[in-house]
């Protein structure tokens, strides 16, 4: 498959799904009235064709572009580091603790980058790996196509059943036993240690990307602007302002959360309602991460890189 052909992959997907982003949030201080603060975005291009971004801290942020590049922002300034010298493409992203990045990519790719060397892990699934998040360097999880999900340990990956044929595109938990993946055809699974259960997501559009602010407040997005918000109990649909099919889903506080997708599309949510932002590109948006309630890392086709400020 050709490099540019897996970058519109995770459009496509969400197509075929039904066949078939380390991101742990940062909080910020509350502010005196739980409203986010308007946000403009410059440019700052770097890199070509990025798949995903992940960071730790505001000077370890990775993101992962065409083929097995990983680039590196240190606070200052990007750079990229020696390709892995594998022949497929890294699709998603995870930071760890210690700052190591673990990508997970096309044909079950897993690779781990650690005291500048790459190793590679055999994820034992040859299907595409779609998104990875971890609740530490011992609990990472992937998913991918055709319902896989994959389980890190620290040293070694193993597979959890699902029962769910769909594909999955993203994966987020608030720890190893609250985790939350979504998928084609309005998926949801929780997993909670043991096994997983299916929640009615009220949609039937593919669903992209998902993120939580706690067990109480999370936020999947979709296909046709779709755009939920689980309470703890059920999920609802949100008026998004949008049609566009968003990628992914990112925030800092219930009340502070961004989502990307084509077009240059940026959402942001400042706790009443959702607002189009000016993103200066029309460049496909394919991942968001943040360092603080301000500084927001967008990424996308093409050389977009894309960071937030107060307006």
């Amino acid at each position: 498959m050709s490099i540019r052909a897996l970058l519109i992959m995770p459009i496509i997907a969400s197509l075929f799904l039904s066949g078939c982003s380390g991101k742990d949030p940062v909080q910020p201080a509350a502010g005196p009235t739980g409203i986010a603060p308007d946000l403009e975005w410059t440019i700052t291009p770097y890199g070509n064709y990025h798949r995903a971004v992940s960071g730790g801290t505001a000077s370890t942020v990775y993101s992962v572009a065409e083929g097995d590049q990983l680039h590196h922002y240190n606070g200052s300034a990007w750079s990229t580091t020696t390709g892995a010298g594998t022949l497929e493409d890294f699709l998603d992203v995870w930071i760890g603790p210690a700052g190591e990045a673990i990508a997970v990519g096309s044909s079950g790719i897993t690779y781990i980058w650690r005291d500048n060397r790459w190793s590679s892990r055999a994820s034992g699934t040859t299907s595409h790996l779609w998104g990875i998040w971890g609740a530490s360097a011992n609990a990472v999880f992937a998913v991918g196509s055709f319902g896989v999900v994959r389980f890190f340990n620290g040293s070694s990956w193993s597979g959890l059943t699902t029962g769910n044929g769909n594909g999955f595109s993203d994966v987020w938990g608030t720890n190893a036993n609250n985790v939350y993946i979504v998928g084609g055809n309005g998926t949801i699974l929780r997993y909670n240690g043991t096994g997983f259960t299916a929640q009615n997501s009220g949609t039937a559009q593919s669903l992209n990307g998902v993120w939580g602010d706690s067990e109480n407040s999370i936020y999947a997005v979709g296909n046709g602007g779709t755009i939920l918000h689980y309470d703890g109990t059920s999920w609802t649909g949100m008026a998004s302002n949008t049609t566009a099919n968003l990628s992914k889903v990112w925030g800092t506080s219930k009340n502070n959360v961004v989502a990307v997708g084509p077009n240059g599309t940026i959402m942001h949510y400042n706790g009443i309602a959702w607002r189009l932002q000016e993103s200066g590109t029309t460049e496909h948006l394919t991942d968001v991460w943040a360092a603080s309630s301000t500084d927001y890392y967008v990424v996308g086709t093409g050389s977009a890189v894309i960071r937030s400020s107060v307006k």
